[in-house]
Order: C-alpha cells, then sequence, then structure tokens
C-alpha cells in the first residue's frame, strides 16, 4: 500500500494534467478529462476510508437490510450474508472480470472490484495519449511487467503470472476514464420492456462513456 502510495504521488499530477501530445485540440481536451478521471479515481483508492466500523457481516441484524444469499431469508446469521464495513478498509474500483477457462465459452463476466484492472487500463490508456510517440510509452510500460510477466498468458500450469491481464475486459473507445456503474432503470415497474438496451446493460454494470 506506501510503495503504491509513494509511486503514484509521482505518477499522479502527469495524469491530471497530461502533456500536450495531440494537435488536435478536441481530441487533447478529450484525453485530458478521462485521464483526470482517472487520477481522482486512483487517488481515492489509495486513500483508506474512514467510515467507522459497520456490523458485522455474520450478525443477524444485518441480514433485514443488508444483501441477503440466496434462500436466507435472514431469519439466522451466515457469514457474507451483507457487505459490512472496515475501518481504513480499502474501496476498489469496480472492473469487468472474466472468471472461468480461460479461452472457453466457460468463462463468464462479472463486475467486480478490481484495483488492479482499473489501474492498468488507467496507465495504459496514459502511456497511449500522455506521452510522446518518440517516447514510445506503451513499449516501456510493458517493459515493467516482464519480471514476471504479467501482461500475457503464461505457457505453462505453474506459472499464473499473466492471467490476470488476460482476463480482464478492454475499456471500450469513448470510455470516460470511470470504474464500472450500475444503473436502475425504473421507468415502469416490473416491466422491462420500457427499457432501452443500454438500460438494461447499465443494471448489470456498464463502462461510464462519453
Amino acid at each position: 500500500m506506501l510503495e503504491g502510495q509513494a509511486f503514484y504521488a509521482c505518477l499522479a499530477p502527469s495524469q491530471y494534467n497530461p502533456p500536450v501530445v495531440s494537435t488536435v485540440g478536441t481530441t487533447q481536451t478529450a484525453n485530458a478529462a478521462k485521464q483526470q478521471v482517472c487520477a481522482r479515481t486512483l487517488t481515492k483508492m489509495l486513500k483508506m476510508n474512514e467510515e467507522p466500523v459497520g456490523t458485522k457481516t455474520d450478525s443477524k441484524t444485518c441480514l433485514g437490510t443488508g444483501i441477503v444469499l440466496a434462500g436466507n431469508p435472514g431469519t439466522e446469521a451466515a457469514p457474507g450474508s451483507c457487505t459490512g464495513t472496515g475501518f481504513s478498509a480499502i474501496e476498489y474500483p469496480l472492473w469487468y472480470v472474466g472468471i472461468g477457462s480461460p479461452g472457453t465459452s466457460g468463462t463468464t463476466e462479472f463486475a467486480v472490484p478490481n484495483g488492479y484492472c482499473y489501474a492498468n487500463a488507467c496507465l495504459e490508456d496514459f502511456a497511449a495519449v500522455g506521452t510522446s510517440t518518440a517516447f514510445k510509452g506503451p513499449a516501456k510500460l510493458a517493459a515493467l511487467v516482464k519480471g514476471p510477466d504479467m501482461s500475457s498468458n503464461p505457457s505453462t500450469t505453474t506459472n499464473a503470472c499473466g492471467r490476470a491481464n488476460n482476463a480482464r475486459k478492454a475499456a471500450p473507445a469513448n470510455w470516460s476514464g470511470g470504474e464500472v456503474v450500475f444503473k436502475v432503470c425504473s421507468k415502469t415497474a416490473g416491466d422491462a420492456s420500457s427499457c432501452t438496451d443500454v438500460e438494461k446493460q447499465g443494471q448489470v454494470g456498464i463502462f461510464p462513456t462519453v
């Protein structure tokens, strides 16, 4: 955590106010806006929150108002049936991650808290839009993950490095820089047909776009 804070304290200013590398003003403005969102979100992630300790996840009182597991009506305590809170907990941005056998139909995408995937997306974007072509930002960024290589799928079952990058979903071209968000479509209660495809997708998690 402290190493991350020390590293990011040096990088964040460049992200929040990226150097001008595009001759097209609108493109530079859009790139800068995205990186500013990244800088604010990553800075928040690297700060331990100050929320007070909440109800324990195994408390019966939590089940009535917390996230209840399927089949658990809230009449008895069951660990994991509520989100709970912890003082100084770290809040990770949500991102889409593929869970299952890599490269097969068994892989399913879930929106989960994942600081690694979010940070990678932001830093890859910064290397592309915040560094000059002569600097070769993407190539230099790739060099940072070669020992161990976390950017490619492992060639042996004994080496798990690389699976994290292989599992994360790439952000869309018009990504705003924010984490995955959820938006409830409540046009007509109980009638999903009144919601647009985008609104339906937002109910299970969607990348914020511009």
